[in-house]
């Protein structure tokens, strides 16, 4: 619609012509509108596929997103397991999204491959560096993802002193924004509608709000809902200044975020677990040596089975006993291991393990 008609991606006109496509109806109350709630710049890596039929298009793009979560990790963690590397597709979230052929996917794997090259990488190079910071610019497309991450990227960015990254980043950044305008010189308050628009239509209320509603009225559930966040939001600037004092290890302050960030954010569909997935994976990927190797296999395949054991339960109508969300009292539970083990250090070249 955009690149071919020059028709707003955010009009009734094309929000119509997706529900046609997916339900060969208009969506009734209750359902998915099927909006597209992104910024216009997350159109870019579509531009050269928008000139093709829709099954050539659906088809490059979904080996697109496979082909970078395996080429991505496997170029920043020179110590990733080789089980890991050929498997965390397996994992439930990351199927599902990689069939539907979602962003979330794309986005962790960005993720991951940036704290990977900041943290462990032996191949830093000036290029690198801003390749890097394009894909890290990118991932802002979906802020309710990605926004906590970022915020302690650019502060390891900042005390690393990679200054090519950090210039990348805003100038990508600022790019972006100018070829979005340029494509669409209204598209902020048209994108700020249809989030509304989104969130109504998809009920995406935060987890920590759902949590309060089991013990309270929804209106006093969502004023603690503020207060709650706000002291999270405190534990995560503390935990942040102890790892600039070289009292904590960055991946601790990782593992933290991903909680933070799946807490708040709003329940939607599974795909939105990768946001907790980013941390774990990390810790996969990097392959601690002094964590023996049993506790990894029971961390990582345990994750691949409890995934499943949720989507198996939510299709025998158990929902309720098994939710999806099982899979996130999983990542609590390593997140827990994760803290309380003294020696979880990870074999570094460039940074001393104060700053892992």
């Amino acid at each position: 619609a955009l690149f071919l008609e020059k028709i707003s991606p955010y009009s009734q006109q094309v929000e119509e012509a997706i529900q046609y496509g997916v339900y060969g109806r208009l969506a009734e109350p209750g359902e998915n509108l099927m909006t597209f709630s992104y910024p216009p710049y997350a159109l870019l890596p579509f531009l050269p596929l928008s000139f093709l039929p829709l099954k050539w298009a659906q088809s490059i793009w979904v080996a697109f997103l496979f082909s970078t979560l395996l080429v991505l990790p496997l170029a920043a963690f020179p110590r990733i397991p080789r089980w890991a590397w050929i498997s965390s597709f397996f994992i439930y979230p990351i199927s599902f999204s990689l069939l539907l052929g979602n962003y979330a996917v794309l986005l962790g794997t960005l993720l991951i491959f940036v704290i990977g090259y900041l943290l462990f990488s032996e191949n830093a190079s000036p290029g690198m560096d801003i390749f890097t910071g394009v894909l890290l610019a990118f991932t802002t497309i979906k802020p309710q993802f990605s926004a906590l991450f970022l915020l302690i990227l650019l502060l390891a960015v900042l005390r690393f002193k990679r200054w090519r990254l950090l210039i990348s980043f805003f100038g990508s950044f600022l790019v972006f924004i100018t070829f979005s305008f340029i494509l669409l010189p209204g598209w902020p308050l048209a994108w700020y509608q249809q989030l509304f628009r989104y969130v109504e239509s998809n009920q995406a209320i935060p987890h920590v709000t759902i949590l309060l509603q089991f013990i309270m009225k929804p209106g006093l559930a969502n004023t603690f809902t503020l207060i709650l966040t706000g002291l999270l939001f405190a534990v995560l600037g503390w935990l942040g200044w102890q790892w600039w004092k070289g009292k904590l290890p960055f991946l601790k302050l990782l593992a933290f975020t991903g909680f933070f960030a799946y807490f708040i954010h709003p329940r939607t569909v599974s795909y939105e677990q990768i946001v907790f997935l980013v941390p774990f994976l990390v810790w996969i990927f990097s392959n601690p040596e002094a964590t023996p190797c049993f506790h990894k296999l029971i961390f990582y395949f345990g994750s691949i089975v409890i995934s499943w054991v949720g989507f198996a339960a939510n299709k025998a109508g158990w929902e309720q006993l098994f939710p999806l969300e099982w899979i996130f009292l999983f990542y609590l539970i390593w997140m827990v291991y994760f803290f309380i083990t003294p020696k979880n250090a990870v074999h570094l070249k460039k940074h001393d393990s104060t700053d892992l």
